[in-house]
């Protein structure tokens, strides 16, 4: 995978300011939408502006011009392909490719005089993206005769005209998954009498991106066209890495975009009354240039991070060799994970969830029209960010009765009300941050403030106010402000409860009457006599050490198919009990349930649980955060066990 260089826009774009608010305006001017753009899946420019593929009826779409010394689509976007069967799909976003029996790339490179034998009867193309398809065409050669393959299956002298194929079938994959497994579940179209030498397969207009041509007999093809008609109904942006320019607190993301309608090719678009185009946004942000990490491997066989530069001089071996590249992973230290996709309707603010205090960011949207006739055109995306509050802030969250829990991992009853603390901690480089006066933080429930607490050592503080919401908790203190003359240790007192098996307690500080963004807290290191160093809460029935010795090979995983960290394994003893029912599952941090592992009886001993990233009948799961939850059912009680799991591609 190639370096994401780092975009330095802060001095590039369009910016004003009102009070301390800086927006970043993203496809105006120096910062178009394609110098900006890692991918553009399914969408291109049209007059500076992002909208869906167009697809014309009369135009073949895997034929345009050519991009060096490789045959492009009709949009632009070069095909590639291998000899062989799907397994051997890059499925890399955007990127068509085509793979299978003998003269497969010619059957795409816009020669209808070559011929291409029919030796082992199958192609797969991927055409890169979800089109609106309706119509798979080929035929054979109009001229010329045939000639002896290097098989000898196939009579010389014919004449091509009639040596096209008799029989054939057109099948489609629901999604990559199926394809590279080589499951093609949608039949499109079966003929199992062709008569003429041009063969049109046509069946209703759908989003495809995954087709099987089957040729159960010999024959003689020239090429494979597609085509459909209408727009791209749903499309993708993903931005590169762009530079702000030095650490910031993030605010909203503002799309500006219309939707659109168009009765044919030719006529002219007309606006969308109420613009109908659903718009979703997702957000990383970043320490460094890149969210990749790199190493290559020492004389011990043990992997050592390197840059970007270095890790690409280094030469690439299918085995572990010392001064070899090592495995490329998701730079999990220094990015964010994707944030949770948010919808918007045009001109409407999204908050930025990712962490702020980032100098980096990346943005993937997506738009989706109601039908092959309308679209949306995205005009420009405004990233709103201001200045830090504090140069860094971090906190961490305990059982007051309960400040240094075994392993670091606060554990409460589930359901259960507690009182907890959550101490926060600021650090000033220079008296040049306006530091805060206020926080707010997010709980799983009905939260009851308790106190708040300032200084070293720890006192009482009497708030200015607080306002208590179901799941927020908002502290104020315009007369206690800490700023870089007076900054004390914080800390904030509450009770709630624990509904899940997982809960994450966010905040975030602001100032009463700034105009800048709130700061989010990162977890970390806030106060000595607490070791959580951690924003998370477990909840857990566990009573006693049935369930024993866990161990975890990896809590990241990136099932890219590369053989390294594919699969997240949980290891485990079961101690004292006899054909007890052990559960493992895999759940989102909303406790939804996304795949039951395994649900056995087994007695005493060790054994390894295993999740290769797939959800029940989903595929691949989205990247971010999960939590394994190991359970076990006995006489004296359940016992559970939980770990949180990173996905990542």
């Amino acid at each position: 995978m190639k370096h994401i260089a780092a975009l330095a826009l802060l001095l590039l774009a369009p910016r004003f300011a009102e009070a301390q608010v800086e927006r970043l305006v993203l496809g105006t001017g120096d910062n178009g939408w394609e110098y900006l753009a890692e991918l553009m899946g399914g969408m291109w420019v049209v007059d500076g502006s992002l909208q869906p593929y167009e697809l014309d009826p009369a135009v073949n779409i895997a034929l345009g011009e050519k991009k060096g010394s490789s045959r492009a689509d009709v949009f632009g976007n070069p095909w590639g392909g291998e000899r062989g069967g799907t397994q051997n799909a890059r499925l890399i976003p955007g990127q068509p490719e085509v793979l299978g029996d003998n003269g497969f790339v010619y059957t795409i490179d816009g020669d209808t005089t070559r011929s291409v034998a029919i030796v082992s009867g199958y192609y797969y193309y991927n055409l890169g993206w979800e089109l609106p398809i309706n119509r798979i065409r080929f035929f054979s050669p109009a001229e010329g005769r045939t000639q002896t393959d290097d098989r000898k299956r196939i009579t010389p002298g014919l004449p091509l005209k009639n040596a096209y194929p008799k029989l054939y079938e057109v099948w489609a994959a629901i999604d990559g998954e199926h394809f590279k497994r080589g499951q093609f579940d949608l039949l499109l179209e079966q003929n199992l009498n062709q008569t003429t030498r041009i063969a049109n397969a046509r069946f209703p207009t759908q989003s495809l991106q995954f087709i099987f041509i089957n040729f159960p007999e010999l024959g003689v093809i020239a090429e494979v066209e597609f085509y459909g008609e209408g727009f791209v109904q749903k499309s993708q942006y993903l931005s590169k890495v762009i530079d702000i320019g030095e650490p910031v607190n993030f605010g909203r993301v503002i799309p500006h975009f219309n939707g659109f309608a168009k009765e044919s090719i030719g006529s002219e678009p007309e606006p969308l009354a109420g613009n109908p185009i659903s718009f979703s946004l997702e957000t990383q942000t970043g320490r460094d240039d890149t969210p990749q990490a790199y190493s290559i491997y020492t004389e011990l066989r043990t992997e050592r991070e390197v840059s970007f530069a270095e890790w690409d001089k280094a030469p690439y071996d299918d085995y572990v060799r010392p001064g070899a590249q090592g495995p490329e992973r998701p730079d999990v230290d220094n990015w964010s994970f994707w944030s949770v996709p948010q919808g918007a309707s045009a001109g409407e603010g999204i908050e930025i969830l990712s962490p702020d205090n980032r100098q980096y960011l990346k943005i993937n949207f997506t738009m989706k029209s109601e039908d092959l006739f309308t679209y949306g055109r995205m005009d420009s995306l405004v990233v709103e960010y201001s200045p830090l509050l504090v140069d860094a802030i971090v906190g961490e969250v305990a059982l007051q009765d309960e400040p240094q829990p075994r392993g670091r991992k606060t554990e409460v009853p589930l359901g259960e009300e507690r009182i907890f603390t959550f101490d926060v901690r600021a650090d000033f480089e220079s008296e040049a941050k306006s530091g805060f006066d206020a926080l707010r933080l997010q709980t799983p429930g009905r939260v009851q403030f308790i106190g708040l607490e300032m200084g070293d050592p720890l006192v009482a503080v009497e708030p200015d106010s607080i306002a208590e919401k179901r799941g927020e908790l908002i502290v104020y203190f315009p007369s206690n402000r800490i700023a870089a003359a007076d900054n004390r240790p914080l800390r904030l007192l509450f009770k709630t409860g624990v509904f899940s098996f997982n809960a994450l307690f966010q905040g975030e500080i602001f100032v009463v009457e700034g105009e800048g963004q709130p700061q989010s807290i990162d977890p970390g290191d806030a106060n000595a006599e607490v070791s959580t160093n951690s924003i998370e809460v477990l909840a857990l029935s566990e009573k006693l050490d049935v369930l024993s010795a866990l161990d975890v090979r990896s809590t990241v995983v990136t099932p890219n198919g590369d053989g390294r960290n594919d699969t997240f394994e949980l290891a485990y003893s079961l101690l004292g009990v006899q054909a007890s029912q052990v559960v493992f599952a895999i759940y989102d941090l909303r406790g939804r349930r996304v795949r039951t592992i395994s649900a056995d009886s087994r007695s005493e001993g060790r054994y390894v649980e295993e999740w290769d990233g797939r959800g029940e009948r989903t595929g691949l799961v989205a990247p971010g955060l999960y939590l394994a939850r190991l359970s076990v059912e006995t006489d004296a009680g359940d016992f559970t066990h939980t770990r949180t799991i990173a996905v990542a591609y």
